[in-house]
């Protein structure tokens, strides 16, 4: 198990290359790639790629949209099945701003409605939470939300790596 506090020094500034939500088991997997400098093995290993797995997910929340020249706002839906794609379309961006612990965003944060929805009906996996926001060229923008208690970190070859508390 790693120290979620930890979690944010290897957040802050690194690349998401994928997010996987299994509602079936309720994990939620981040593929991301740390600055050299952040990574939890150093030196830094020439693939730097990290598996962050969160667990169990009780609430999810996301947001996908495109904002036109006018001033409109167009929301797209999606399904978990697809949020890999969503998040594959932005092409590896930097992760930046307050990723963890931040309250939930309130209906209409965000867009008018949720493109995407989920909530546990039971109590655990509440007691952190992690907040994406990307935002790419022609005005595309995505907001994710997802509610956790646990989080496990691995190298590329499933090795559980321990982050500095």
């Amino acid at each position: 198990m790693t120290d979620v506090a930890a979690l944010v020094t290897v957040l802050e500034g690194a690349r998401l290359w994928g997010l996987e939500l299994d509602t079936k088991f309720r994990v939620l997997g981040a593929t991301i790639e740390p600055d050299p400098a952040a990574h939890p093995v150093q030196p830094a290993p020439e693939d730097r790629r990290l598996q962050v797995v969160l667990h169990p997910v009780n609430v999810v929340l996301a947001s996908l949209r495109r904002r036109m020249q006018d001033g409109t706002v167009t929301l797209e839906t999606f399904t978990e099945a697809q949020l890999v794609d969503v998040v594959d379309s932005f092409d590896g961006p930097v992760l930046t701003g307050e990723l963890l612990d931040r309250p939930a965003p309130t209906r209409g944060e965000w867009a008018p409605r949720w493109s995407m929805e989920g909530r546990a009906q039971v109590p655990d996996g509440r007691t952190h939470s992690l907040t994406v926001r990307l935002t790419a060229d022609g005005g595309r923008e995505f907001d994710f939300y997802a509610t956790f208690d646990e989080v496990v970190v691995r190298d590329p070859d499933g090795n559980d790596v321990a982050l500095a508390g």
